[in-house]
């Protein structure tokens, strides 16, 4: 499924806010659910590259009780990372674009309660 994740989305996000940022807004939007957060391990970003990327801690999304990890979207992991990073730092700045990506609910995933 692909999410796009638009200027009205970003326009509308809380930095450091896992449940109004603009990745979780644009999932709500496409999924139709309220219940969605958008979680970045605790790895510093500035520790984290291309290439260590899939071994720092996790990203994930919470969405209806059930937690999708990056292999849900694993060609982006990075580039979310990178925006969630920027954007709780800076907010709304001209280098925070939309983008898409493709979610596959049917990969890494597990219910909690």
């Amino acid at each position: 499924m692909k999410i796009e994740v638009t200027q009205k989305d970003i326009d509308m996000g809380v930095p450091e806010n896992c449940t109004k940022c603009p990745i979780a807004i644009s999932l709500k939007r496409h999924l139709k659910s309220d219940d969605i957060k958008v979680i970045v391990g605790g790895t510093p970003f500035e520790e984290i590259t291309e290439k260590n990327v899939m071994d720092a801690e996790p990203i994930y999304f919470e969405i209806d009780k059930t937690r999708y990890y990056s292999n849900s979207f694993a060609k982006m992991k990075y580039a979310i990372r990178l925006f969630v990073n920027d954007f709780d730092k800076w907010g709304l700045t001209k280098n925070i674009k939309p983008f898409s990506f493709d979610l596959d609910l049917s990969k890494w995933q597990s219910k909690f309660e």
